[in-house]
């Protein structure tokens, strides 16, 4: 009795001997998670950039998507996906800093409207650094931050 495939089977991902793979599986060639890798990292670098931060979901939510169902092809096929993972993770994270500055900017709301009222008065730059200031310390009051913590030209805006 021998141990070598059948001629005219083809051997499966396991290797020779193995049953072949399902037909109806998708193939997995590793591009998914790589693309999950770049929208993962995508969504960081947007995170980071004033108003593109707005839109930085999109990608954290493809990144997830993309990655996991390239993890179940691959594991479906018998391989790796490269990236999935990673890209899952950068995914994972991009979507937690979106949630997290939604809700600062939220939490917010009442302090930035005011500075966007002063602003809209200011006629100097010395009324515009004098609404930062301000900002500054409701800022560190609502977090209960120590006085002179924040600095108004640190503020993004």
């Amino acid at each position: 009795m021998s141990h070598e495939p059948e001629q005219g089977a083809s051997p499966g991902p396991e290797g020779p001997g193995a049953p072949p793979a399902d037909p109806g599986t998708p193939k997995s060639d590793g591009r998914a998670g790589r693309r999950a890798l770049w929208l993962g990292l995508i969504s960081l670098v947007m995170m980071f950039v004033p108003f593109l931060s707005l839109f930085a979901a999109i990608p954290a939510v493809a990144a997830i998507v993309v990655g996991v169902k390239a993890r179940r092809a691959a594991r479906h096929a018998g391989r790796k996906a490269p990236g999935a993972l990673p890209g899952l993770i950068l995914g994972s994270i991009g979507m937690a800093f979106f949630i997290v500055g939604v809700g600062a900017q939220i939490y917010l709301l009442d302090e930035t409207n005011r500075y966007g009222k002063c602003q809209s008065a200011a006629n100097t730059l010395e009324e515009e650094r004098q609404c930062k200031d301000r900002l500054a310390r409701e800022i560190e009051k609502k977090f209960g931050l120590p006085k002179g913590t924040i600095k108004g030209d640190s503020l993004p805006f």
